[in-house]
């Protein structure tokens, strides 16, 4: 039986995208346990409650509560988990979330929860998109959702705040698509000079929000160098634009053998 776990970081995917790769196991008839790692209880609990028990007849679904940190001391620390091959999974694009250096050291993280086993495995989504105008599109869709969503950052801040710190008719959103570093940027801009528990913003400076870098074929080897990690397999779009591609950990990350 092989156990795959996954850092969820997609709220609003509600395990569909995993659930389609379970089904499949399911129907051929693999045997697996598959562990969601959320920091958010309630948010786990309610996805899980998207595959309710007897969905599958080969693959069990579990919820692991906690940070990375917490899920990656129990990959390699429990002793249910320590006996099993394993494969960790990352496939909502988190990786082009980080900065390219922290990328690389997210990476290298992940196939340390597998170091030293011969099956271990990181199944890995990555946005290889470099086309500004395309991406700018993606980001900065006609109905406006995108831009709802990052500011809606704000309302939640005014929520844990508990007053209303960001003032909606204060601040405005942009998108920005930068050739040079490879990536679709977020930005919150005020529309005045605004003073925020203490700090000051002046009209028109732009406070990024989110960043989202994308990995083209010579982006991609330079993160697997950097991180220490071979690709084995990719699947991607007949437009090479975005794939998941199958990795694991070389021998300069695995346990040493035992010689004694």
């Amino acid at each position: 039986m092989r156990l795959l776990a996954e850092r969820r970081t997609d709220p609003d995917s509600n395990l569909r995208k995993i659930k389609i790769l379970l089904s499949a196991l399911d129907r051929a008839g693999i045997s697996v346990e598959y562990y969601a790692l959320d920091l958010d209880k309630s948010e786990l609990q309610r996805t899980l409650a998207m595959i309710p028990r007897g969905t599958f007849k080969h693959v069990s679904v579990h919820g692991l509560h906690g940070t990375y940190d917490d899920g990656q001391r129990w990959l390699q620390q429990h002793p249910h988990a320590r006996k099993k091959p394993k494969i960790v999974l990352s496939l909502g694009s988190t990786i082009g979330s980080f900065g390219r250096p922290e990328a690389a050291d997210f990476l290298a993280r992940l196939a340390e929860c597998v170091q030293g086993e011969d099956t271990g495995s990181v199944l890995l989504a990555v946005d290889g998109c470099k086309d500004g105008e395309k991406v700018w599109r993606a980001y900065n869709d006609a109905e406006g959702m995108n831009e709802r969503f990052i500011a809606n950052a704000l309302k939640h801040a005014n929520r844990l705040l508990k007053y209303e710190a960001f003032r909606e008719e204060d601040w405005t959103v942009k998108g920005e698509w930068h050739s040079d570093s490879g990536s679709h940027d977020w930005y919150y801009i005020p529309l005045k000079e605004v003073v925020v528990e203490g700090t000051k913003f002046l009209k028109g400076e732009r406070v990024c929000a989110v960043k989202s870098y994308k990995y083209n074929g010579i982006d991609r080897s330079k993160l697997y160098r950097a991180a220490g990690v071979e690709e084995v397999l990719a699947w991607t779009l007949h437009e090479k634009d975005y794939g998941k591609a199958f990795r694991f950990s070389p021998d300069p990350l695995r346990a040493p053998a035992d010689t004694t």
